[in-house]
Formats: C-alpha cells, structure tokens, sequence
C-alpha cells in the first residue's frame, strides 16, 4: 500500500484519482484472470478426475487433482500428471479393463492427448476470455504465439499483460480525445 500511494502521488493532483481508478481496473484484471485459472483448473481436474475413474487407473481422484493444480504450468504440468498417470497404469494396470498394463498405459496416453488439446484449443481461450472479456480467437492466437517466442512463462503472462494493455490503450484513446477518463 505505501508503495501504491508512493507512485500514485508522483502524478499530479488532478490526475491521481484517475491513476487510483487505473490501478483498480487493472488490479480487477489480474483477478479475473486468476479467477479464470483457478477455474480451468477446476475443470481440469474434474474431467481428468472422471477420466481416469472410467479408465480405472488407481488413485484416480489424487491424479486427475494433480492434473488440475498441474494445469497452471502451461504445457509442462499436464505433462508431469500425465506422466504420473502413465507410470501408475504401466505399474497397476486397470481395475476393470481386462488388458495388458502397457495397453491401458497407451489409452491413458491417447485419453490425455484428446483431453489436452481440447483444454489447449477450446476450453482455456472460452474460459480466459470470460473471464477477462476478450476474444477467445485473440486468447488462443496470444498462447501460441507467446509459447513460441517465450515458452511457459509466455504463456502463462500474455493473456493478462494482453488484458492490461488493453485497459491501458483504452484509457490513452479516452484522454487523447478529450473523453472522460472511464466509462461509467
């Protein structure tokens, strides 16, 4: 708080409520993103969770949780829980799908390959851009690009760096037109 009101005073007077209102818009997007991850992260480890029971790997509950709380490190924690769950159906088989454990190893491979890229393609852009009122094709194309260039941690920072821009950009055309600072 001592810092905010530091930087906020170094504005003059007639524009710190404007940079209070500012700080509070773009606080509000770094929120409703993390509210957005914690609810990909939900969904995640739900479907994994029902996933996993239908395959009948043991510790299914603990593994599809692992992949949701996974889920938050882009491309990397997916991985890491379904490795774990590749190890457990190569090591105990299924409970009720009467195969080899290699088999049931490789439909757990093939189930997380279809679950992933639906999480990737569909579900984190649909999500995010609720969250944060954007366009989910910007959400999707942002990811990608930013994975590319910038790999997890890319991924992870361009949906909200995107937002606040957007907030920042939004405010600039306001005040370079003469309009009221924020729309009510």
């Amino acid at each position: 708080p001592h810092i905010l009101d530091w930087l906020i005073n170094l504005a003059p007077q007639a524009h710190r409520y404007e940079m209070r209102e500012l700080y509070k818009r773009l606080q509000n997007v770094w929120m409703a993103y993390l509210r957005g991850q914690i609810v990909l992260m939900l969904v995640v480890g739900i479907v994994f969770t029902i996933a996993w029971v239908i395959i009948g790997i043991p510790g299914a509950l603990v593994l599809g949780a692992l992949a949701g709380l996974f889920t938050l490190i882009p491309d990397v924690g997916p991985f890491l829980a379904v490795a774990l769950a590749f190890g457990v159906a190569l090591l105990e088989g299924s409970n009720w799908i009467p195969l080899s454990n290699a088999w049931v190893a490789g439909i757990v491979a093939a189930t997380y390959l279809v679950l992933i890229n639906l999480k990737n393609f569909f579900l984190r852009p649909i999500i995010m851009g609720r969250s944060l009122r954007m366009n989910e094709a910007l959400i999707f194309i942002s990811i990608m690009i930013a994975t590319i260039l910038e790999g997890i941690m890319g991924a992870l920072l361009v949906v909200p760096v995107l937002a606040s821009v957007a907030v920042l950009m939004e405010y600039l055309r306001r005040r370079i037109l003469g309009l009221p600072a924020f729309e009510e």
